[in-house]
């Protein structure tokens, strides 16, 4: 809470006054994050097999360049250095971030395929366009820069798999 207050140049006690305590500043921060990608009404359900790729190349961009933002990934990191203490942190982050995602990837999905069918590929696609990469950049394998290109064959080849046959 002393580096948050630092951060905003307030007192803690001012961070005190907005956040009730660590976990409540931790949640407020996910919110505000995963709000800004994730509503799902904005994305329309495909209409053809064409416009699903388009989509979930373009959404496939969108995450990424989301979660590989510095700030995102140091969240990403404290956050699963906190779950153990604060479990109910691990389990709203799920609901707000992982699940609004395959949520999205399943609207787009929803207008060329039954909807068991696009739940599971909508799960599928958000994990083969992380793929290693992502975890590359957050165990610090890599740096951000040097690994940015290596999500563009990651994205492509999640495309052609979930709308495969």
């Amino acid at each position: 809470m002393e580096r948050v207050a630092a951060a905003a140049s307030v007192s803690k006690m001012t961070v005190y006054r907005h956040f009730e305590n660590k976990e409540a500043l931790f949640l407020a921060t996910i919110n505000r994050h995963c709000a800004q990608i994730y509503d799902v009404e904005m994305h329309a359900p495909a209409r053809t097999r064409e416009e699903a790729s388009e989509a979930l190349r373009a959404f496939g961009w969108t995450f990424i360049n989301t979660i590989v933002a510095y700030d995102v990934m140091a969240l990403w990191r404290m956050l699963v250095g906190e779950v153990q203490r604060f479990p109910e942190i691990g389990a709203h982050f799920y609901d707000v971030a992982p699940a609004r995602t395959i949520a999205v990837i399943e609207r787009i999905l929803s207008g060329i395929m039954p909807p068991d069918e696009a739940r599971g590929r909508a799960s599928a696609f958000m994990h083969l366009v992380m793929g290693d990469t992502h975890q590359r950049l957050i165990l610090r394998k890599s740096e951000r820069d040097e690994a940015m290109p290596d999500f563009a064959p990651q994205i492509e080849l999640a495309v052609k798999l979930v709308m495969g046959a």
